[in-house]
């Protein structure tokens, strides 16, 4: 019975498309489901693993600015993990401005504080109108981490 089990499943996947899933979690009491990669089959038996998050550049403290560089059309987050806060700082505040670096530490263009050591994830620019943006991320701390896309 398990192998006709088996079989099946297997027919099934080289029709389907089968997303394939990593647990990651914040801490111990909040567990999250990403996907990160989906399996498409092609019709002569082979398959193509498409990651879902492409990282566009990584980030690292203390303080970090940079053009990133988009395509249009897709959403761009950013995942850092804070180790620590250093000079005087308890927070790191998150700054997008498209095009152009000029007055982008205006409140206008934060889209997030973070406080707390770990894990902390911010949503950049969803369904990028631009190809360019300025991203800040203004507060002294140790880590590190990305600016990546999903679809």
């Amino acid at each position: 019975m398990k192998k006709v089990v088996a079989l099946c499943l297997c027919i099934v996947s080289l029709f389907v498309s089968i997303p394939v899933y990593a647990a990651e979690c914040d801490d111990a009491s909040e567990g999250r489901m990403y996907t990160v990669a989906e399996l498409i089959p092609a019709e002569d038996g082979s398959a193509t693993i498409v990651p879902y998050n492409v990282d566009l550049m990584p980030v690292s403290g203390p303080y970090w600015q940079n053009y990133v560089s988009v395509s249009k059309g897709k959403n761009m987050k950013v995942h850092v993990y804070i180790e620590s806060f250093g000079g005087g700082a308890n927070t790191v505040q998150i700054y997008v401005k498209p095009n152009s670096a000029a007055g982008a530490l205006n409140d206008k263009y934060k889209v997030a504080t973070w406080t707390g050591t770990g894990h902390h994830w911010a949503d950049l620019a969803l369904n990028t109108k631009y190809t360019k943006y300025y991203v800040i991320l203004w507060g002294a701390f140790n880590g590190s981490g990305a600016v990546y896309t999903e679809p």
